[in-house]
């Protein structure tokens, strides 16, 4: 796995949620709800935390070659007029922040993503992309996007596996443990 989320990912959808979270796993399907609140460790939020209504469904084709999944995702989120800004250190965790969108009192978010995993043997290639509309309190609009596709090789003889809808923890097959080549490339209009 890439070690940093991928910068569309970290910048159209939310952090850490509380609230009610109901899903549903099957082998070929699954299906998640959730009505959260926004968590604020620090108090950034000048008002009330922002509340989002979240979906996501998933399909997955496994045969004996591999598994292919899809899945499609919608979100909307009451900003509550708190500031938003898309703050991102392309996607390195200790670095400065290199992209800053426009800071603006947002009232309403609408987040929509497609997102396809296919994996066979040893080879793994990713993609997503999400779009965001947003309103401002000043009845302003603001759209984001961004995309990504990533690859991923086992040098050592290890594969991912998958069960009940997913991709488990990685037993490495040696015990000089599994070495993996990763690349991605993504952008995002912010």
């Amino acid at each position: 796995d890439l070690a940093e989320p991928a910068l569309v990912t970290s910048a159209l959808t939310s952090g850490k949620n509380w609230g009610i979270h109901l899903r549903k796993n099957r082998k070929r399907s699954g299906w998640g709800m959730s009505l959260a609140r926004a968590d604020d460790p620090d108090n950034d939020f000048k008002r009330s935390e922002p509340v989002a209504l979240t979906g996501r469904y998933r399909h997955s084709w496994v045969t004996d070659k591999g598994v292919i999944q899809a899945a499609a995702s919608v979100a909307y989120r009451d900003w509550n007029g708190n500031d938003y800004q898309i703050r991102e250190r392309g996607e390195v965790a200790e670095a400065d922040v290199v992209i800053r969108s426009a800071l603006f009192e947002a009232d309403e978010q609408q987040t929509f993503g497609l997102e396809g995993v296919w994996q066979s043997g040893r080879g793994l290639v990713q993609a997503e992309y999400l779009a965001s509309d947003l309103d401002d309190q000043n009845g302003e609009s603001w759209s984001y996007s961004g995309w990504y596709v990533a690859g991923a090789w086992f040098l050592t003889k290890d594969q991912r596996r998958y069960r009940d809808g997913g991709f488990r923890r990685l037993r490495h097959s040696g015990d000089a443990g599994a070495v993996e080549l990763t690349a991605r490339y993504g952008e995002l209009d912010a």
